[in-house]
């Protein structure tokens, strides 16, 4: 899949990932780490013509760490049976500031 756009700062407790559909019987899985070379945790899969947006609202995000999000394609009728990852994009929560930062 390409296009994977994961939000920066948009939401305080969720993160949205939106990609491209590559075909429509596709099973998309999309995987989120921690550093660009960490390990890739699936954090959801969606059937075919579900969605090609999730929203990783895990209580565990933190606000002041960056996330890369992956996502790779499951075909159902093709000969390809799995896509190569697609390629990462940073997403974050919203940066909230602190309160003696907001009196300043």
């Amino acid at each position: 899949p390409r296009n994977v756009i994961a939000s920066d700062g948009f939401y305080e407790k969720k993160i949205k990932i939106t990609w491209d559909i590559v075909e429509p019987e596709a099973v998309y899985e999309v995987y989120r780490s921690e550093s660009l070379a960490g390990e890739k945790t699936m954090i959801t899969s969606l059937g075919w013509l579900e969605s090609n947006t999730i929203h990783d609202v895990d209580s565990t995000l933190i606000t002041t760490k960056d996330y890369y999000y992956w996502v790779r394609a499951k075909f159902r009728f093709s000969g390809s049976p799995t896509s190569e990852f697609s390629q990462p994009d940073i997403g974050y929560l919203k940066r909230v500031a602190s309160t003696r930062e907001e009196r300043n």
